[in-house]
């Protein structure tokens, strides 16, 4: 009972401090090819569970690629110039730009750039940059088969 009690509280706390949450069990991650651009594998389910992301009032967000492991909290950052924030899209096949993060265990110099269509509250693209504005992967989660962005090809990923 107590235990009943201890885990919905901690629930409702969790809860509490989010404002929404993307929760996909299929991915499809852009490669590089033999031509230095980077295609689209299929949508494939994601063998140890969804990809969750929550989003924090305080801007940042946590990042779980599995059930096996702890989420990640991702630092919103804001401190680009506007030269800086030209260098991305802010639309892309109908999402948009919701957000760069810092991810805590890679170099400062590296952000995920989220875009995020509120119509499809369970896909989400994530893109890795080294540097803001150059791309050196991108992942696509939705709890759909079908990936809006397949016909996006990245030619910056080195």
């Amino acid at each position: 009972m107590i235990k009943h009690i201890l885990s919905t509280f901690v629930l409702f706390v969790i809860w509490q401090g989010t404002y929404g949450q993307v929760s996909a069990p299929y991915l499809s991650m852009s490669l590089e090819a033999k031509d230095n651009r980077a295609y689209w594998q299929p949508m494939h389910k994601m063998p140890a569970g969804n990809f969750t992301l929550e989003w924090l009032k305080s801007g940042d967000i946590l990042v779980s690629y599995n059930r096996n492991e702890a989420p990640t909290k991702y630092l919103k950052e804001t401190n680009f110039s506007s030269k800086d924030l030209q260098k991305l899209d802010k639309k892309i096949s109908g999402f948009s730009l919701k957000g760069i993060y810092l991810d805590p265990e890679q170099p400062p110099e590296f952000y995920y750039v989220i875009y995020f269509n509120p119509k499809m509250k369970n896909s989400i693209l994530l893109e890795l940059h080294a540097v803001l504005g150059h791309v050196v992967s991108a992942t696509y989660y939705s709890d759909k088969k079908i990936n809006p962005f397949q016909n996006r090809i990245y030619s910056t990923l080195k």
